[in-house]
């Protein structure tokens, strides 16, 4: 063994005593024992306390203050350690979360091939172990690994990456981090160096022809997010040493891993309880044993670094601190609303544990009247004067700040069906101010005013996202509420398409009667990834519509529109719609700029046996960490696929 070795096992023995209390080198036996059994799960439960303490106080804060006495601020990746996620993502400035794969949609025309993903695991209830921490700690961002291997290399489209990124916003992110964007010379030919887990953001790769519109919405989104503070109200306990406690076989030194949750979150009441309050429409952060200890109470809320709660939950746990316990019950006893769903059974650690437990137990007997358990905990906090954002019952996902008193709503429809109603804030007698993060479009919303509530009217289509944020006064403003005056008008004509930049090279251009792939136009489009430009002239005798809905169809995959060599917006996501203001009577020119992705070239380039993996130490692997093979990809439909429809528009009543 070397003396390096040596020197960090008797310094973390030495440690170990000092926070646990007794000598680990006596219990090594039980320690190490590949037995379920209460003595060795405690041991092993303190071992993995030591650790997670030790990561926390000598590394992770050290860390943070040394980064600060050189002016720099700290970032950290939690997940994975072996400590308290909570507390090691506070433990930073910036805590960051991660997503790996993609997640599934309902919406409409959100594509999501199965030859072409990995399955996710950005689970709501794990992204919020960063943000919680953010939030209780008072650190404004929260950061995210985002888009890590969404799709496989050079198939992903901006589209399947905006409900993704909203997701990840929706749980508290509002400082996105691209996985990745990789650094490529000049001197690099096509595709340029590439990172091994897609997606690669960098001028090489086609999406980036239109990617400024989907780094706009971030961008915007992220302006309002970062405003205020999380409105969240509700705390709820994080009682990890259920899991430290728990016997794991083969498992001494255990990390809470994201890629792992079904041996430490899913099928806990932890999990459970946190799922049950997002769905009935409660915000909610994570607390540990540590913030608890930190807290007070002040009005009847419970005050934390990070800012004020209204309640503390406690979901169903074997073990917990006696500390904690004890604080708990000051808490409360001090005018805080602390909701047990079911009281532990004893203390976590070996050290003197029957002796803790007894006097857990006592004080459990002592205050018995105190904290009874809540039979149904959404009756606990409405008695408690805490009531659900009942919007969720629409389908819509949401989240909200709260800044000078007013609140902001971030609210996004990821169902099927396009929600057009009434919908209700829990807060009352408000004007409502709609902005549009995609168009930047604002204006006051009808409400219906009550003491309690404000209704806003809106209708939000599947894959779109509004923020709201209420005020007192009314602007001059109005938000435009549009509907139909009559059925769609489908394009029809002389489509023709010209290809403008990209390669391997240009194909010839075209003239079509009915809108298809370009790959079907021949060998060389079959081949082409880049950008192709649609012009279509059309008649209409309408010239006193004033608004009017161009729906693009299906479009592979973003595209950049004009009408009447008037540029009215960028098209790239799900639903493939802009506004139009009037037409001209009689002739009308329509163009289109459509850039598809880089999947046809590689394929076409591996086809040819053509190498292009050309970048040192990095293994070009597919999303299944398998050897690449684009030969075996069929041509990615390319271009507008349509149908193209204009649909004239009326102001609602």
């Amino acid at each position: 063994m070397k003396s390096t070795e040596l020197i960090l096992r008797l310094t973390f023995l030495r440690n170990f005593k000092t926070l646990r209390g007794y000598d680990l080198k006596k219990e090594l036996p039980l320690l190490l024992n590949e037995t379920d059994n209460e003595t060795g799960n405690r041991i092993r439960s303190d071992y993995r306390q030591t650790i997670g303490d030790l990561l926390l106080n000598k590394f992770d804060k050290s860390w943070t203050r040394w980064a600060h006495s050189k002016n720099f601020k700290t970032k950290l990746q939690a997940h994975g350690s072996p400590g308290n996620l909570i507390d090691l993502y506070a433990s930073a400035d910036i805590p960051e979360c991660e997503t790996f794969g993609s997640m599934p949609f309902d919406i409409p025309g959100f594509r999501r091939e199965k030859e072409d993903i990995r399955e996710g695991d950005a689970d709501p209830v794990m992204l919020k172990f960063s943000s919680s921490a953010a939030h209780i700690s008072g650190k404004n961002l929260v950061s995210s690994e985002t888009f890590t291997w969404l799709r496989e290399h050079f198939k992903t489209a901006l589209s399947q990456c905006k409900p993704e990124v909203e997701d990840l916003m929706l749980n508290g992110v509002n400082h996105v981090f691209l996985h990745g964007s990789t650094y490529s010379p000049t001197r690099a030919t096509w595709p340029g160096w590439q990172f091994y887990a897609a997606v690669n953001f960098n001028t090489n790769n086609t999406i980036w022809e239109d990617a400024p519109a989907l780094f706009s919405y971030i961008a915007n989104c992220q302006s309002l997010l970062q405003q205020g503070k999380s409105d969240n109200e509700i705390l709820l306990y994080w009682p990890i040493f259920d899991t430290w406690d728990k016997y794991q076989k083969g498992t001494l030194f255990f990390q809470f891993k994201i890629h792992s949750l079904s041996e430490w979150l899913y099928e806990t009441s932890f999990y459970n309880t946190t799922k049950n309050l997002i769905k009935k429409g409660y915000g909610v952060d994570f607390i540990s044993d540590n913030f608890i200890a930190e807290a007070k109470v002040v009005k009847g809320k419970i005050i934390l670094p990070g800012g004020s709660f209204k309640s503390l939950i406690v979901p169903s746990c074997r073990k917990m601190p006696l500390a904690t316990l004890q604080k708990l019950i000051e808490l409360q006893k001090s005018g805080a609303s602390i909701i047990f769903e079911g009281l532990p059974e004893s203390v976590p650690g070996f050290k003197d544990y029957k002796k803790q437990e007894q006097q857990l137990q006592n004080l459990l007997a002592a205050n018995k009247a105190l904290i009874q358990p809540a039979s149904d905990i959404f009756k606990a906090l409405e008695k408690a004067h805490l009531y659900p954002e009942t919007l969720v019952s629409t389908g819509l996902k949401f989240t909200r700040r709260a800044m000078d008193g007013e609140k902001i709503y971030y609210l996004v429809n990821h169902t099927p069906q396009t929600i057009d109603t009434f919908i209700p804030l829990q807060i009352g007698n408000k004007e409502v101010v709609i902005f549009d993060p995609l168009t930047r479009a604002y204006g006051n919303a009808d409400v219906i005013k009550n003491a309690n509530t404000t209704s806003v009217k809106l209708k939000i289509e599947p894959g779109q996202s509004y923020f709201l944020k209420t005020e007192n006064t009314v602007s001059q403003k109005k938000w435009n509420y549009y509907e139909p005056a009559a059925d769609p008008i489908v394009l029809k004509g002389n489509w023709h398409i010209t290809f403008d930049k990209g390669g391997p090279k240009l194909p010839a251009g075209a003239i079509l009667s009915d809108l298809e792939s370009w790959t079907e136009l021949s060998p060389d489009a079959t081949a082409f990834s880049g950008t192709a430009t649609y012009k279509l002239e059309f008649n209409t005798t309408d010239s006193k519509t004033e608004h009017w809905n161009l729906n693009l169809g299906d479009v592979r995959e973003s595209a950049k529109v004009w009408l009447n060599d008037e540029y009215i917006g960028t098209a790239w996501s799900v639903p493939y719609q802009l506004k139009m203001n009037k037409l001209k009577s009689g002739k009308n020119t329509l163009k289109i700029e459509v850039t598809n992705l880089s999947a046809n070239r590689i394929r076409d380039m591996e086809l040819k046996g053509q190498e292009w993996k050309i970048f040192y130490e990095i293994n070009m692997v597919d999303k299944d960490y398998k050897k690449f093979d684009a030969t075996k990809w069929n041509p990615v439909p390319s271009g507008l696929l349509g149908p193209v429809t204009i649909t004239p528009l009326k102001q609602q009543n």
